[in-house]
């Protein structure tokens, strides 16, 4: 038979309704190992991309030079001016991409030191409660008494 507690029926000898959650410590682990090697992957990534830019770049400083010089192009205003902003895109695209580089790196580390945290706070209570045959732990509150 249920009652009512507070909003939530309760069967006999059952947990609260609103106690229960579909979400278990091993979900938790796998979604933020996903989310470590995920940020490790962005992290490689952004830094390909990041020494690209900075190799195009340097392409370009000698593309222009090679032009200015030889094929007298760098007489031209709009060129010069073209080249220049072309050179600040590609330059705050190698900044940028190692900014994200930086900011995977951090995430990916801030990921797998909470996972840790989880296995190390919370694998003992879920591995005891497995042993002892329980679906659920016991709230703190029950064991303080």
């Amino acid at each position: 038979m249920d009652r009512m507690d507070g909003a939530y029926a309760v069967r006999a000898g059952a947990m609260s309704a609103q106690h229960h959650t579909d979400i278990t410590l091993d979900d938790v682990c796998r979604a933020l190992e996903q989310l470590t090697s995920q940020g490790m992957d962005t992290h490689d990534g952004c830094e390909a991309l990041s020494k690209q830019a900075r190799r195009l770049l340097g392409q370009l400083e000698l593309m222009s030079q090679d032009l200015s010089t030889a094929h007298n192009a760098g007489g031209s205003r709009p060129f010069i001016q073209a080249v220049a902003d072309l050179q600040n895109a590609v330059s705050d695209l190698a900044r940028r991409a190692a900014g994200m580089a930086q900011a995977a790196l951090d995430a990916a580390e801030l990921a797998e030191a909470e996972e840790t945290a989880m296995n190390r706070d919370y694998r003992p209570v879920a591995d005891a409660t497995s042993d002892a045959g329980l679906r659920t732990p016991s709230s703190r509150l029950h064991n303080e008494n």
